[in-house]
């Protein structure tokens, strides 16, 4: 039941959307001068505000804790409905980037907060080190996200 309410909400990200080659590049780049991600997906992930992105942490947020009441892993969870875990972390990043441009907007500002607040709530669940959910160029935009936003 857990694992079908997130993976509801984990499609709302449309992890499958951006494809492959656009994934894998962000990851083989680093984090650093990569392409922005398809305004379309942008915009279907958008198109009910941040709420994707608190919605997604809310059904996050009992993997990450000790008594999480569920035996399921987040990383099968992923895996057996075939999202892909560094689609998740990249489309997160384009998120948490769009607070670098100079004219943010607020709305932009906002994404950026959900989006390092995910990244990092997807750091405090157990496997995330083992599932190499953890990259320091990515750790240090958020942290900037953060400090920008201040």
């Amino acid at each position: 039941m857990a694992a079908d309410e997130l993976v509801e909400k984990l499609r709302g990200l449309h992890l499958n959307a951006p494809g492959d080659v656009w994934v894998d590049t962000v990851w083989e780049l680093d984090f650093t001068d990569t392409e922005p991600l398809d305004s379309r997906i942008v915009e279907d992930i958008t198109e009910n505000g941040v709420e994707v992105f608190s919605k997604l942490y809310e059904k996050l947020l009992p993997f990450a804790s000790e008594d999480q009441g569920t035996t399921e892993s987040v990383w099968s969870v992923l895996k057996e409905n075939n999202l892909s875990q560094n689609a998740l972390v990249a489309i997160l990043h384009h998120f948490v980037v769009l607070v670098r441009k100079k004219k943010a907007t607020l709305m932009q500002r906002e994404y950026a907060l959900h989006a390092a607040g995910l990244y990092f709530l997807l750091l405090e669940i157990p496997g995330s080190v083992a599932n190499k959910a953890f990259h320091p160029v990515l750790f240090e935009k958020c942290l900037d996200a953060l400090r920008k936003n201040w």
